[in-house]
This record gives structure tokens, sequence and C-alpha cells, in this order.
């Protein structure tokens, strides 16, 4: 379990999800373990994406709760060993939530993302769970981005450098082309459920490219802004006596 660019935020998840699993002496650490273990956290970057979703945190609680009762445990006589077994579930969400950090662009793996993979198991207890509530990944997703700065994009569990006006504008110029490209290539022959699937990725391009084009006008605006007050600075000293 690569745990190595995790931020403390997501280190103590894990290590609160151990504690769960062994109270309730399941025998595997699982990503509803994990699940409540987020939704437990208070002050930290899970309990803000809910509340920009309005969804209710206690709630949410209780419900994975239900799913957890339902997990085997082990006999009265057994103890939860000190090595803990993870699912293969748990293994596949690490490597979503790697996957959803590097697509982001952050160099750690955090509480959103690890909320993000689990968002995205659709058939999943937790994820069923967190849908009941209106929490769905591409909610998740957006709502993370609205947490972000509106400009430099830095999330809250991390800072990065600030960026100039150009280098903002060559990367938001350079997602924009990304995103064009990919919403005007042709959809993939296979069925109905192909072209369905193509066709919700289109949007959620289309949705993203639009959310890039709003942070390049509020550039272009806040640039205008500024080179008017240098300009009008500018005459007013001229025309002083």
């Amino acid at each position: 379990m690569d745990v190595g660019r995790f931020t403390d935020g997501a280190r103590a998840a894990f290590a609160g999800s151990r504690e769960i699993m062994r109270t309730r002496r399941n025998p595997a650490l699982g990503a509803e373990h994990l699940l409540l273990a987020l939704l437990r956290q208070t002050g930290g970057t899970v309990e803000r994406v809910l509340r920009e979703l309005g969804a209710d945190q206690t709630r949410a609680v209780e419900l994975v709760e239900r799913e957890l009762e339902r997990l085997p445990t082990l006999e009265s006589q057994e103890e939860p060993g000190g090595q803990v077994m993870v699912t293969p579930r748990v293994q596949r969400l690490l490597q979503r939530a790697h996957a959803q950090a590097d697509q982001l662009g952050d160099s750690r793996v955090g509480t959103a993302h690890l909320l993000l993979a689990i968002a995205a198991e659709v058939d999943a207890p937790g994820a069923r769970a967190l849908t009941s509530l209106g929490v769905t990944q591409e909610r998740v997703g957006e709502a993370v981005v609205n947490l972000r700065h509106p400009i430099d994009g830095v999330p809250h569990e991390r800072q990065a450098p600030k960026l100039t006006v150009e280098e903002r504008l060559a990367t938001l110029e350079a997602a924009v082309a990304e995103l064009r490209a990919q919403t005007s290539a042709p959809p993939p022959m296979g069925g109905l459920q192909a072209e369905l699937e193509q066709a919700q990725q289109r949007i959620a391009a289309l949705e993203r490219q639009n959310r890039y084009l709003e942070e390049l006008l509020k550039i272009t605006q806040d640039t205008l802004s500024s080179t008017r007050g240098l300009l009008e600075q500018a005459v007013q000293a001229r025309v002083r006596p």
C-alpha cells in the first residue's frame, strides 16, 4: 500500500480506518472503513466538500456505519492480527486516488483524492451511500475545483508558487486546447453503451473547458483593470503642474 505521497490528512484517515476495522472486528480493511474515517474528520477537506454540496455529514456517517454492519466479523475467540489485510478494492481505490492527484496536477495525494476515488465506485456500498445524499464523483470534482484558489488553483492541503499572468494564460490556453481536441474526436464504434460513455466524457470535458474559459476571462479582466489603472496614473502625472 503506497502511502508515500499521502498528505497528513490522508495518513490520518488510513490510521482511523484501521482502528475502525479492529474495533468492529472485521477481518480485512475495506473501502467503507476508509470512507467512514474520512467522514469522521472535522475541519478537513472532506468536511468542506460536503458543506459545499449541501450534504448532511452526520447522515453520511450513519449510512456508511450501516453498510459496515453487513460485513463479516471475527469469531469471539479470534483476535485481529497485527498485520492489516487490505482488500483488492482498496488497492484499486489507491491507484485511482493517485491518478486523480496526477490529473489535478497535485504532487501529493490528499483526502479529496481519496473521496473522489471512493465516489467513482458506482456500484459499491460506500458510493451508493454518498450518491443517496447527492455526493457523486462529478459533484465532488466540481466542489474540489470550487474550493481551490480561483486563479492559482492552490488546494487547501498544499501551497504552490504563484504564477505570472503570462504563465497562467499559457497554462489555461494549453488546457483549453487539449479539451477542445478531446471534444472534437469522433466517437468510437462499439455499440450504444460505448457511445453513451463517450458522450458523458465529452460533457465532462466541456464543463471543464467552460471553467477554464471563465478563469481565462477573469485573468483578462484583471489585466485590463490593472492596465487601466496604470494609464490613469500616467495621465494624472502628465497633467499635474
